[in-house]
């Protein structure tokens, strides 16, 4: 067998013997292969963007700016809230955890 063969073969064992873990490694890396391959490829725009779209695009992102900002600011309390009984329950979470590893 040659060289390629044997490294394919011992691949295929391993698939077999970790339960698949190297076949979905290889579809990952194949698909961030491909990712990587499709925004790193330089095309040209073929676009035209009119100044007046450009400044309604503005208008758009402004007001959804003010809108999320002054919901932040409105429900500030709230958020705070379910943030820190998010941060108590991964701590406690945590804490059983350590204690059960523990014992």
């Amino acid at each position: 067998m040659s060289a390629i063969a044997t490294g394919v073969a011992s691949q295929a064992d391993r698939a077999v013997s970790e339960g698949g873990s190297v076949v979905r490694t290889i579809i990952a890396k194949s698909l961030l292969l491909a990712v990587l391959a499709c925004l790193v490829t330089i095309r040209p725009a073929m676009a035209y963007i009119d100044p007046n779209v450009g400044g309604q695009l503005f208008q758009i992102l402004a007001a959804g700016f003010a809108v999320f900002s002054g919901m932040a600011l409105l429900f500030s309390r709230q958020i705070r809230a379910a943030v820190s009984r998010a941060r108590r329950f991964i701590r406690e979470r945590l804490g059983r955890a350590e204690d059960e590893q523990e014992e």
